[in-house]
């Protein structure tokens, strides 16, 4: 129950949260989202329809993992107002005990 853990965990998992859903979506040239994987159902040779039909098995993975993180995130988010953690007592614990204390065991 350190604030500084639900700090760190808010800022890498809310970005995760936020690339999963770019990905999801298809912003991303390189992803299998949604956006980008309209085209491939166009082609008329069963390349494109096999390339289709994985990336809507991937999109829809990735969709899945997106709802099941946001879940979570909203669970935690819940838990760390209901504890009373906040950024200035997470900054309160670093200037107190130090990075070290975070990062190794003893």
């Amino acid at each position: 129950e350190e604030a500084l853990y639900y700090c760190f965990f808010f800022f890498f998992c809310g970005f995760h949260l936020l690339f999963s859903m770019s990905w999801v979506i298809g912003i991303i040239p390189a992803s299998s989202g949604f956006v980008q994987n309209t085209p491939m159902y166009t082609f008329d040779s069963w390349p494109g329809y096999v390339s289709g039909i994985i990336g809507a098995v991937t999109s829809t993975a990735m969709a899945v993992q997106v709802v099941v993180l946001a879940h979570y995130y909203r669970r935690i988010w819940r838990h760390h107002n209901a504890a009373g953690h906040t950024m200035v007592k997470a900054k309160a614990e670093l200037a107190r005990n130090g990075a070290k204390v975070y990062f190794t065991r003893g």
